[in-house]
């Protein structure tokens, strides 16, 4: 019989040293030290530590809650080493600081022996933390509010102040909703105070609901209902009225829990009759003056029946021209009187004669307007700088009655500015009434874009050749494009020729004689053109060939534009082309015209001195008498003598140069500079009217290069001395054309 083998128990096999269990004591604060590998150890304190240590020393003597885990102090540490609760410590060394505890005051504290138990500490302790948020303090206090826990029991337990623990049980009664949308981050913290604020549960559970939609926080809103109609300290009312009389008169102030809304006012009457009566000083004075005050609580002006309401606000345009540097002035005076006002009032005086002349002054300036008128009533309301404003209702303004020479004196000069807008008005060529194009259908079926404009360019090409073999007609597009240019407004885009024409334009008055005759010409066209009820072309094309001519002739010639802005903008191509036109008219504008007392009082009495020589005046007797008076004679003499001064026809003349005008590139630079420093010595003096320009043909050295050939250097060029002094600045900016002839 074989023996059953017996069955043996498993023994227990020990891997590693059983930890030893952590003490927790008692010990003085000075003997607790922060532990350099706390991970923290370097971290200064912090702004919310003087809160933290309230919550260390309580009434009940819980005090400190989390004990703080420390290692066993080394040969030159303290007895205890921190590893975790560095700001508790710091919460200790506050109250310390502030004299409430003792030095050796006890501290909690689990000693950590085995190094296990040290890296824990170090590393869980500090690192392992969910760190809370915000809504969770304020569902915690809701929570021992409904274990029938006190708020004052609540605040003595955490060692909370009365007014921090306040404003946690005002956020703990808001609505759930509220603290669940400030979780979720759809409300802000300031948001979740404005809500606390509201005493309906409704109206929070209402705001909540329209964040937690995915809307806005209306601010503006609540913030109303919030303030509701209570008055605050920031009331203008209370620059005049102190706030120590307010208080004197048993006025009372509510503060904001949250210190961020302005302190509420809760005896508006009283802060009203305070304000009043100071300001019925001031309308006393004012009635004096004779008119109706009212006051206001707001900025609204009380408008009598039969009186005007002023501007919304002072601006110098509204001001009729003849009263606006009287407007200006004054606007002045009370800018400064305002700041006198100001000082005043911000030192607490009370000057109700200064305050009343001031107020007087500014509604004044309300009065000016077109005309001035006069103050019938004047609105007081509060002020935020100056305690007290005033606006005025204004009378109704009656003019005045004229005398029969005023009213004479009226009619001639508004028939003088009507007569001077008829002679303007004479002149005017541009017209609306024109007959209009007839619409026009466009078979564009089948086309696209690409095709469209490849099929007009062939019809165009082929107009162009048509046109160009018929002079007739092309003289019949060119004045009517002409005629279109000149007297409508349409663009070169609705016309089949891309023909521009520009009327002469000045900023000087019409010449009657000259501009003026070719001005009413093209009027007289205008006016045939509209009578006429056709369409230009038409309307060109029947006119005679000769009347064709006479328009080109009249379009074309009030085209012209040679006028020169400046000395510095002198043209030498458009001088020529006139050269060019005046010889081919023999053109003399003495046949029409001579100088005017407006044209020669623009010169200079030594220009006019000249043209008195050219006309053989006595110019010694002239030179000794006033301007108006020399001109005059010279504008008798001019008519007399059919003469225009030079300057004002388009001749030019040629002039030669001079080999000594310019160097050739082989002289040496010594030489260069002694031709420069004595050029123009040996020139004729160049007239003032003329401009001088270089022929390429004149011989030496300078004429072998060809003309269009630039210069390689600047300085080899030598202006001759006497026409850079006539020119000045102005003779180093030829253009290239110049230099190149």
């Amino acid at each position: 019989m074989t023996a059953k083998s017996a069955k043996t128990k498993p023994e227990a096999v020990a891997t590693k040293t059983e930890a030893a269990d952590m003490v927790t004591m008692m010990v003085p604060r000075c003997d607790i030290g922060i532990a350099p590998e706390n991970p923290r150890a370097d971290v200064p304190a912090d702004d919310e530590i003087p809160n933290m240590a309230e919550t260390l020393v309580t009434d009940d003597g819980c005090g400190q809650v989390v004990p703080i885990y420390v290692r066993r102090g080394k040969r030159s540490e303290l007895p205890w080493m921190a590893l975790d609760g560095r700001r508790r410590l710091f919460g200790f060394d506050h109250l310390l600081a502030e004299g409430r505890i003792e030095n050796d005051h006890p501290v909690r504290i689990t000693i950590c022996e085995t190094k296990e138990q040290i890296a824990r500490a170090v590393v869980l302790l500090n690192t392992e933390r969910l760190q809370p948020h915000p809504a969770d303090s304020i569902e915690a206090i809701a929570k021992l509010l409904k274990k029938n826990m006190s708020p004052d029991q609540i605040g003595r337990a955490l060692g909370y102040k009365k007014s921090e623990m306040n404003k946690l049980i005002r956020l703990a009664s808001v609505h759930p909703r509220a603290i669940e949308a400030f979780r979720a981050g759809k409300l802000q913290p300031r948001h979740l105070r404005m809500l606390a604020r509201l005493e309906d549960q409704d109206l929070q559970r209402a705001h909540a609901d329209r964040v937690l939609d995915g809307f806005y926080f209306d601010d503006v809103a609540v913030q109303s209902m919030i303030r509701g109609d209570k008055a605050t300290t920031q009331d203008p009312r209370f620059v005049l009225v102190t706030m120590a009389e307010y208080a004197e008169a048993g006025g009372r102030i509510e503060q904001d829990l949250f210190g961020e809304f302005p302190d509420s006012v809760l005896d508006t009457p009283l802060l009203d009759e305070l304000w009043q009566g100071k300001v019925a000083q001031i309308t006393d004075i004012l009635a004096e003056r004779g008119v109706e005050i009212f006051i206001a609580a707001k900025d609204r002006v009380e408008i009598p029946a039969g009186m005007e309401a002023p501007w919304n606000y002072l601006s110098e345009h509204q001001v009729g021209a003849e009263l606006k540097a009287q407007f200006n002035a004054d606007r002045r005076a009370v800018i400064d009187f305002e700041t006198e006002i100001k000082g005043l009032v911000q030192s607490g005086e009370f000057d109700a004669q200064r305050i009343a002349e001031y107020l007087w002054a500014n509604a004044e300036l309300y009065t000016y307007e077109q005309v001035q008128k006069e103050i019938g009533a004047i609105t007081l309301f509060p002020h935020r700088e100056t305690g007290v404003t005033a606006r005025p209702a204004l009378k109704a303004y009656v003019p005045p009655v004229k005398t029969e020479d005023e009213i004479r004196a009226d009619q001639e000069a508004a028939e003088a500015k009507q007569a001077a807008e008829d002679a303007r008005s004479a002149y005017a060529v541009t017209t609306h009434k024109i007959a209009s194009a007839p619409r026009v259908k466009v078979d564009v079926e089948g086309l696209n874009n690409s095709l469209h404009e490849r099929r007009t360019d062939v019809a165009t090409k082929g107009l162009i050749r048509d046109l160009a073999d018929d002079p007739d007609v092309a003289l019949t597009v060119l004045a009517a494009k002409l005629l279109t240019s000149a007297v409508t407004h349409e663009g070169s885009y609705n016309f089949a020729a891309r023909i521009t024409c520009d009327l002469y334009s000045s900023r000087f008055e019409v010449i009657p004689e000259l501009d003026g005759e070719v001005r009413l010409r093209v009027c007289a066209w205008k006016d045939r053109l509209v009578e006429s009820q056709k369409r230009p072309i038409a309307f060109v094309h029947g006119l005679s060939h000769a009347d064709r001519l006479q328009l080109i002739a009249d379009l074309v010639a009030l085209s012209l534009d040679l006028k020169e802005v400046g000395t510095g903008s002198v043209s030498s191509s458009r001088r020529a082309d006139a050269a060019e036109i005046q010889e081919l008219l023999g053109s003399d504008i003495s046949r029409h015209w001579t100088p005017d007392a407006e044209f020669l009082a623009a010169h200079s009495k030594g220009l006019l001195l000249k043209m008195a020589d050219d006309l053989k005046l006595d110019t010694t007797s002239l030179s000794k008498a006033k301007k108006h008076e020399i001109v005059a004679s010279v504008e008798e003499a001019a008519l007399s003598a059919r003469y225009v001064p030079k300057g004002l026809d388009w001749s030019i003349e040629l002039l030669e140069a001079d080999q000594a005008d310019f160097d050739s590139d082989d002289e040496e630079e010594g030489e260069a500079d002694d031709v420069e420093d004595t050029a123009g010595d040996d020139q004729p003096e160049t007239p003032e009217d003329e401009v001088e320009l270089t022929d390429p043909s004149a011989g030496g050295a300078g004429a072998e290069a060809p003309a269009n050939d630039a210069v390689d250097d600047l300085e080899d060029i030598v202006i001759d001395a006497d026409l850079h002094d006539e020119l000045g600045e102005d003779a180093m900016h030829f253009a290239d054309d110049d230099i190149a002839a």
